[in-house]
């Protein structure tokens, strides 16, 4: 049953993607619609890709694939991007800290909060639950948010220290996601907001500390 959940959540997940078509503001590709860069605008990133021990970089050859497909994803026209984000699912966990390296950098809002995002929630719906742990400590914002809200729709008990931690994470994303996996791993609230300075926080985010405290 919860196999076919998440199956259902990462369909889901990308049949939102293609209805961000609708949406004005969002990076165009060419009049051809174009999905690959010219050579040389892509490939010099990939060696800046952070990667976690438990991950092993890919080839070159594929790593300039999913480059292709990052960048189609985020420039592709409405005929483009959502082929190169089916093609970034299939390939699976991999491409999970090229997705997190780009959030990083300073794109357009949108784009930001949109495409990547759900690119990496059908990704990390599937991968093992210790892997999950493994991402909610990426260096990554939007990989880090995206295990958060994996970690609470899988009900994931044993990350609920982690996502206490991400409680004061830097990140207002990622904050607000950690919330929300912690309600739905305790059905507890606590009245904390993740848009609150650090200083209202702090009480709330001691009680979740309470309750989910390591050992």
């Amino acid at each position: 049953m919860r196999g076919r959940t998440r199956a259902f959540a990462a369909a889901a997940a990308l049949s939102a993607l293609a209805a961000l078509a609708a949406c004005a503001g969002l990076p165009r590709g060419d009049r051809n619609g174009a999905s690959t860069p010219p050579n040389g605008v892509v490939e010099p990133w990939l060696a800046e890709v952070q990667f976690p021990a438990a991950l092993e970089r890919p080839p070159r050859e594929t790593e300039t694939r999913i480059a292709e497909d990052v960048h189609a994803l985020l420039h592709g026209d409405f005929d483009v991007y959502p082929t190169a984000a089916r093609r970034l699912v299939k390939r699976g966990e991999v491409v999970v800290p090229y997705l997190g390296f780009v959030g990083a950098q300073e794109l357009p809002a949108q784009a930001r909060g949109g495409r990547i995002p759900i690119v990496l929630k059908p990704l990390l719906l599937e991968v093992p639950p210790d892997h999950v742990g493994i991402h909610l400590a990426s260096a990554y914002r939007d990989v880090r948010a995206a295990a958060a809200v994996a970690a609470g729709e899988r009900r994931i008990t044993d990350h609920a220290p982690e996502l206490v931690d991400l409680l004061d994470d830097p990140e207002v994303t990622v904050r607000r996601a950690a919330v929300t996996a912690l309600r739905r791993i305790s059905n507890e609230f606590y009245g904390y907001r993740a848009d609150d300075s650090a200083l209202r926080r702090a009480r709330p985010a001691a009680k979740w500390r309470a309750r989910w405290a390591r050992g």
